[in-house]
């Protein structure tokens, strides 16, 4: 009997504790890569960039003037960091490692996770509307991985509303507060919420409510169909593309 082993199982679909017929595997290409290094160094070693990443949604694409959603969108950089180190910025988006083109997150993950530690690569990351190329130093994956996390905010005195993202504002020493979503907003079905951090709009800092509703007024004048706002919660960043109200 001859046969070749196609993935190696992991888990099982299971609602009421029986077998319903539906598994999970590793493949057998990753689950060979891992027996090579178990067998020679008695560990598994994956490529570290330290960064945050998410899907590239089409909102995100136009208000970055991509041509389509594609690569993954750098919502945070870890200090001390390779991607830190080789000028990797939030707000870029990765499009290409060592020459291969990046369709999503998925595939960034898997191809820095496969890069050998101490070994260089060549990354192109998509900022101010152009391509830019950076050399970074590959790391190893950390046992225990911590992103630096952000105190909670303090509010100040100042308010403002963005009516045409239906959010009500306050100042912080952190940022600007979102205090209210109007719940039929586009905001609140993409999880803008009530205590989130607005950190960021359009790729600007923001330290005032007032800065918030300039950011979102030039994106309007620009005739941007959406503006990309980076938002804290607790101690993770990520990116969030709200459609802009013409009304």
């Amino acid at each position: 009997v001859h046969g070749n082993v196609v993935g190696v199982n992991t888990a099982i679909f299971s609602p009421t504790g029986g077998s319903v017929g539906i598994g999970f595997a590793i493949p057998s290409a990753i689950a060979q890569n891992v027996i090579e290094q178990l067998k020679d160094g008695g560990k598994v070693t994956r490529g570290w960039l330290g960064v945050t990443i998410q899907q590239v949604d089409d909102d995100m694409a136009s208000s970055l003037s991509l041509d389509k959603a594609r690569g993954a969108l750098v919502a945070q950089v870890a200090d001390d960091s390779p991607a830190g180190k080789a000028g990797v910025q939030t707000g870029d988006v990765i499009l290409n490692v060592d020459g291969k083109e990046m369709e999503d997150v998925r595939a960034v993950s898997r191809t820095v996770a496969d890069l050998q530690p101490d070994t260089t690569s060549k990354l192109v990351v998509w900022r101010d509307g152009k391509r830019k190329t950076l050399t970074a130093r590959i790391g190893t994956f950390p046992e225990n991985l911590e992103m630096a996390s952000a105190s909670g905010p303090g509010e100040t005195p100042e308010s403002g509303t963005t009516e045409s993202l239906g959010l009500a504002l306050a100042g912080s020493p952190d940022g600007v507060v979102v205090k209210s979503v109007d719940p039929s907003s586009d905001a609140a079905g993409k999880g803008v919420r009530p205590g989130d951090i607005i950190v960021k709009v359009s790729g600007k800092d923001v330290t005032k409510p007032a800065d918030v509703v300039a950011g979102v007024a030039q994106a309007s004048k620009a005739k941007k169909s959406s503006v990309l706002l980076l938002l804290r919660t607790q101690d993770q960043q990520r990116f969030v593309a709200l459609t802009l109200n013409k009304s």
